[in-house]
């Protein structure tokens, strides 16, 4: 098996990470976020309304301060003409067009709804982002090759990355984190390929930033990372002397820039003209509009979602109990150790790849410092906001433990088995369902305060059939409203194998059941034996050379 892996490993990567996408999804989207975009798309050719009318008026009247806090709901914006449009940019509801007109096809010749499980969502889902997922693991493993690690190396770190770190929560629940870490890495692979003529390399990256862009509009912190890159690549190109020659500007210099720039524009332009088209104001974001609405509905504090402190939201991501990046994603502490012992012989690509990374990481949290958003939400497992670089970051780190591991000393090793058990155990508690109630309690003033504590203690409650032990000394009620929602529907079975055998029932939900246990456990077994064989093709190379 191990000669597949080194033989081929981005169709290894890509299968093993389809295997894990088939054990953690949830079928459809249980991310609000994700299923009211795919209503935007629903729009773009069927003539149905932005906003769906189950899905209006979802703001609470009169709000407690926790509902504020943790779930302010969606904001229903009133455009030109007095349409109701959603509070999202176009990018990812483009992105799911082709599989939702597949789709409705389909529905419309051979398929009818099933009560209690919606299979559009399931086939978009399925159909799309798969896709993304194998996507980002091939183009993680192609910027680790060009950064100069080798093949068990780079392998390695894709396998760590898709099974323990946040990205395996984010391939769970389809929001838009995975595309912006595949355009933000995609942008990275097409810039560091390039040698001699970049043009072709410059445009494909200012497409990955320019899309970014149209999911995200704050996905300009990777697109100024991704230009400082493109200025890198250019003067290397020519065999400029780098960094001395950043600020220089030489013709060549500026025309592989023009390439860069000239798909940003474009999508700028698609951007504004689709504010336009809503609001009528080409200078301005949803956000302002959503503003009004939080206004109009009143309960809320002043300007909200904004006029948060700013150096809360700043540090928030950093240090705050409830959304520390160091606490969902836990190997990022090793990581930095490893990057600043490694830090002095490593090439100019990884130190500029690192040094993006950190550079994306600041300027998103100043973009989202002062707002609601900073938190990331309450059914996301972090900061998802801020998670593309972090993502990135542990790449490297994982790509530097394999290679370092048996060259370091017993403190290192020790560090790197209990981070990388920790960063496994980390994510394994938040894959059964959404962390809702959990952000709920700790705002609610929890005793645990964190939010990884409140979870394996309301995982306990789950499974020993104690489910109104989780609230029981909650003061709002808010936690309680949730519990009944999500948890009593959800978990501790959050799986789309499981969801789908719970409709069926016996014998078929045995059979699929069953399916799924052999899936995981494939899944693991499959990505323990790629690490440790990973791990020790790297020692066994190492002493080739000494």
């Amino acid at each position: 098996m191990f000669q597949f892996i080194q033989t081929r490993p981005r169709r290894f990567l890509a299968l093993f990470t389809l295997l894990v996408f088939a054990v953690v999804t949830r079928g459809g989207f249980s991310e609000s976020d994700t299923h009211r975009r795919l209503q935007v798309t629903h729009w773009m050719w069927s003539g149905a309304p932005q906003v769906a009318d189950a899905d209006r008026d979802s703001i609470p009247r009169n709000p407690t301060p926790t509902r504020i806090a943790v779930a302010p709901n969606f904001c229903d914006l009133q455009g030109v003409n007095g349409e109701v449009y959603a509070q999202f940019s176009i990018g990812q509801s483009l992105l799911m067009l082709p599989a939702d007109l597949v789709v409705a096809w389909l529905k419309g010749t051979l398929w009818s709804e099933t009560p209690d499980f919606n299979w559009h969502d399931v086939f978009v889902n399925l159909t799309t982002f798969t896709i993304v997922a194998a996507v980002g693991a091939t183009l993680s493993f192609e910027l680790l090759v060009l950064l100069g690690f080798s093949t068990a190396a780079a392998v390695g770190a894709v396998t760590l990355l898709a099974t323990a770190s946040t990205y395996v929560l984010y391939m769970q629940d389809s929001t838009d984190n995975s595309q912006l870490y595949v355009l933000f890495v995609g942008g990275l692979v097409a810039l560091l390929k390039g040698r001699g003529e970049m043009r072709w390399n410059m445009l494909a990256a200012g497409a990955c930033a320019g899309f970014g862009l149209l999911i995200r509009l704050p996905f300009l912190a990777e697109t100024v990372a991704l230009g400082i890159v493109a200025k890198y690549a250019s003067d290397r190109a020519r065999g400029a002397d780098w960094p001395s020659t950043i600020f220089s500007v030489t013709r060549t210099t500026a025309t592989d820039l023009i390439w860069f720039v000239a798909p940003l524009l474009a999508a700028v332009g698609v951007d504004r003209a689709y504010q336009f088209y809503r609001f009528g104001e080409w200078t301005t974001t949803y956000m302002k509009q959503c503003a009004e609405v939080f206004a109009r509905v009143g309960g809320f504090p002043a300007n909200y979602p904004f006029g948060y402190p700013f150096l809360s939201g700043l540090l928030g991501p950093l240090i705050d109990p409830q959304r520390s990046i160091f606490l969902f994603d836990p190997f990022l502490i090793v990581a930095i150790v490893l990057v600043a012992l490694a830090w002095a012989g490593m090439k100019a690509e990884r130190r500029l790849v690192v040094a993006t990374a950190v550079l994306c990481f600041v300027l998103l949290s100043v973009l989202y410092a002062g707002s609601w958003y900073w938190n990331g939400g309450i059914g996301n497992w972090g900061s998802r906001h801020h998670l593309a670089p972090v993502q990135l970051f542990l790449l490297v780190g994982f790509a530097l433990a394999i290679e370092r591991y048996a060259a370091s000393g017993v403190a290192l090793r020790a560090a790197i088995i209990a981070g990388g058990a920790l960063a496994f155990f980390a994510q394994a508690i938040a894959l059964p369902a959404p962390p809702m109630v959990e952000h709920a309690l700790a705002l609610d003033g929890d005793p645990l305060r964190f939010m990884q504590a409140i979870r394996i203690r309301d995982l306990y409650y789950l499974a020993t059939g104690q489910a109104e032990a989780i609230v029981a000394n909650a003061t709002d009620p808010f936690p309680r409203k949730l519990l009944m929602e999500r948890y009593e529907t959800l978990a501790p079975h959050d799986f789309w194998l499981i969801r789908l055998a719970k409709l069926l029932g016996p014998p078929e939900s045995w059979v699929l059941v069953g399916l799924w246990v052999a899936l995981a456990l494939l899944a693991v077994g499959v990505g323990t034996y790629t690490i440790v064989r990973c791990v020790r093709r790297e020692a066994e190379v190492g002493r080739s050379r000494a």
